[in-house]
C-alpha cells in the first residue's frame, strides 16, 4: 500500500445549476475527518476539491455537492431498471443460470429420471456352472 500524497476532484454541475454548498471527507470509510478544502469557481458552477495533508493507506477522499432540486432530471422507469440490471449482472446471471439449470433437471427427470414402477423382481442370470439350487453348498466350496 502507498500514501496517496495530493488528491483532488472537480465537480461540474449541468445547464445553469450551482452549488448551495459542498462537504468533504479524508479518511478511513466510516470516519469523518475533514483534511481538505473546496472552492467554487464559475459562479459556482464548477466546485473543486483538495487535500490539505497526503492521504495515508486506506483512507480516501470524498466529497459531495448540494444543489437545487429539480436540476437533474430524475430517471426514467425503464432508464433506473436498466441501472439495476446493470449494477446487478452477476446476481441476474447466477438467478438466471441456476433457473437454466433446475429446468433442464425437471425436464430430464420427466423424460428419463423416473424409477420403474413396483413389484416383483424376477433376476435374469445364469448361476455359475456346477451351482444349482437343490445342492447344499459345502464348507469348502466357493462360489
Amino acid at each position: 500500500m502507498f500514501p496517496i500524497r495530493r488528491a483532488g476532484a472537480e465537480a461540474s454541475l449541468p445547464g445553469e445549476a450551482a452549488a448551495e454548498g459542498s462537504i468533504y471527507f479524508t479518511s478511513p470509510y466510516g470516519f469523518r475527518d475533514r483534511n481538505a478544502r473546496s472552492t467554487s469557481i464559475d459562479g459556482g458552477h464548477r466546485v473543486l476539491f483538495e487535500t490539505t495533508r497526503p492521504l495515508a493507506p486506506h483512507e480516501g477522499l470524498t466529497v459531495g455537492v448540494k444543489i437545487t432540486k429539480g436540476e437533474i432530471a430524475p430517471a426514467t422507469g425503464m432508464q433506473a431498471f436498466r441501472w439495476y440490471l446493470r449494477d446487478r449482472t452477476a446476481d441476474v446471471l447466477s438467478v438466471g443460470g441456476l433457473a437454466l439449470v433446475l429446468t433442464y433437471d425437471l425436464w430430464a427427470w420427466i423424460h428419463v429420471g423416473h424409477d420403474p414402477r413396483k413389484g416383483v423382481v424376477v433376476p435374469r442370470w445364469n448361476p455359475p456352472d456346477g451351482i444349482s439350487p437343490h445342492l447344499p453348498v459345502t464348507s469348502g466350496t466357493r462360489v
